[in-house]
């Protein structure tokens, strides 16, 4: 395979790749910490802290090489020179706290990071991005080179959040239910897949006389049911378990009273 293929096939598979990709020149990042360490800086937090303005600076000091037709379709950009002429507008906001994690990863002399974080589209779409930044090994004494690839998982956030939202509905609802239960006036049990008790409310209690902890974990039918009635307690929870089901019937008390 000669070269020029090599050439080719590299260029395909950077340019038409199902993921975004970017190659930067985060060079003028290194010069200004090289710099930073000259002055005797030790602490890049610590300096953060008291200039919170070299965040921005390090921003403005990366250059975009190239992006793949990807990157152009995730953030709505016709060309490459309009993606980079706005970067102001997909980095920003909660993108500087992430991008601080970042510096504070190569100040300590690691070669990698990733993390999740927020950009947004030219027409002003959040995107949940999951960001890897590597610095190339032919570039780690100038960091001239780094590849950095976005992976969307908006969807992925939106699918989470509406799972924390329902188990929220749900749980309000649960509660509510446990309310409604507790201070029913009627006797409500509830039973599992095989008729054990896991619910026994107070006039459950007061009408058989067993406690709460009595008859949590026994079977319905052994703890009120007497015998001449277990067949039909039997045909009862078959009914159930395929529906809704009423029934006028007698049931034993703990004193053995109906």
């Amino acid at each position: 395979m000669t070269v020029r293929k090599l050439e080719d096939d590299f260029h395909s598979l950077f340019e038409f790749a199902p993921l975004s990709i970017w190659e930067e020149d985060f060079s003028a990042i290194k010069s200004l910490f090289d710099d930073l360490r000259a002055q005797g800086v030790t602490s890049l937090e610590t300096y953060m802290k008291a200039h919170p303005e070299i965040v921005d600076e390090c921003m403005k000091r990366i250059t975009v090489l190239r992006v793949n037709q990807e990157t152009l379709r995730l953030f709505h950009a016709r060309t490459q020179a309009e993606l980079v002429e706005n970067l102001s507008r997909i980095f920003r906001d909660e993108m500087r706290s992430r991008f601080e994690n970042e510096l504070l990863s190569l100040w300590e002399g690691k070669e990698s990071w990733s993390g999740e974080i927020v950009n947004y589209t030219l027409t002003g779409e959040p995107l949940h991005i999951h960001l890897n930044l590597r610095i190339l090994p032919e570039a780690r004494q100038k960091w001239e080179r780094v590849m950095v690839t976005l992976e969307d998982i908006s969807r992925r956030r939106e699918l989470e959040n509406q799972v924390v939202q329902r188990t929220r509905q749900l749980q309000e609802s649960l509660r509510f239910s446990e309310v409604v239960i507790e201070l029913s006036p009627v006797a409500i049990a509830v039973t599992d897949a095989e008729d054990k008790i896991v619910i026994w409310n107070p006039e459950a209690q007061r009408l058989f006389g067993y406690t709460s902890e009595e008859a949590k974990g026994c079977h319905i039918d052994d703890l009120i049911v007497s015998p001449e009635y277990r067949a039909e307690a039997q045909q009862l929870s078959d009914r159930v378990r395929h529906g809704v089901s009423r029934l006028f019937t007698r049931r034993a008390r703990k004193d053995g009273r109906w």
